[in-house]
């Protein structure tokens, strides 16, 4: 307990312990739109800096529903070869085929090229639903060398409850590739849940906000 009542008021007793260890966290944000062999050159120069994460907008193969890939097409084999190649971590957006369905699905790639989990869009923007997609279930967190990493899409960044889920999940970082975003919502987002959000877009600014809800 912090204090006790002596029945004229709490006496507070502080409790102290060790400083948490600095974690430094190195992030390549992206914007724009390109085909995969820029999507290619930016993920070197991203591992030529040495990050940590790299992450590329929402849906960055340009390839819409009707078109979606395997986890095993091209898009997704960029982005685990640039991870294994730089020893970083990789993340970005394409629709993922799976069966007769559809995703957004936001893998993410750990140092040696291996998936370590996927999130998929629960949130889906209209058009997206009248094409075809299909929303995902739930928000998972994922546990990196740095420390636990959320991710939200586009969308999803409209309903406070998506990060909240994931800051009480214990996520310290939250991924946020997008085809566009309001950046007047990533103060509150940020600063509400104590998390650090980073943002790749491909119609919007990319950007890096602070726990205080402070951009980088």
């Amino acid at each position: 307990p912090l204090g006790t009542n002596d029945g004229e008021g709490y006496d507070v007793n502080p409790i102290t312990g060790e400083p948490i260890a600095p974690r430094p966290v190195k992030i390549a944000c992206s914007w724009g739109k390109g085909d995969l062999a820029h999507w290619a050159r930016l993920l070197d120069r991203a591992g030529q800096s040495k990050v940590d994460i790299a992450l590329l907008p929402e849906v960055f193969n340009g390839k819409n529903v009707a078109n979606a890939e395997s986890l095993d097409g091209s898009t997704a084999s960029l982005l685990a070869a640039k991870a294994r190649e730089w020893r970083m971590y990789t993340s970005g957006t394409f629709y993922e085929k799976r069966g007769d369905l559809a995703y957004n699905t936001a893998p993410l790639y750990d140092r040696q090229g291996e998936l370590v989990g996927t999130y998929c869009k629960n949130q889906l923007y209209d058009p997206e639903e009248d094409e075809g997609a299909t929303p995902g279930v739930g928000f998972p967190v994922f546990k990196t060398d740095f420390g636990i990493v959320g991710i939200i899409i586009c969308y999803d960044s409209w309903f406070p409850e998506t990060t909240r889920l994931l800051a009480y999940k214990g996520a310290e970082l939250v991924l946020f590739p997008n085809a566009g975003y309001f950046t007047g919502l990533m103060p509150a987002r940020a600063a509400d849940n104590g998390v650090w959000i980073a943002v790749s877009s491909l119609g919007g600014p990319a950007g890096v906000w602070d726990p205080a809800g402070a951009r980088a």
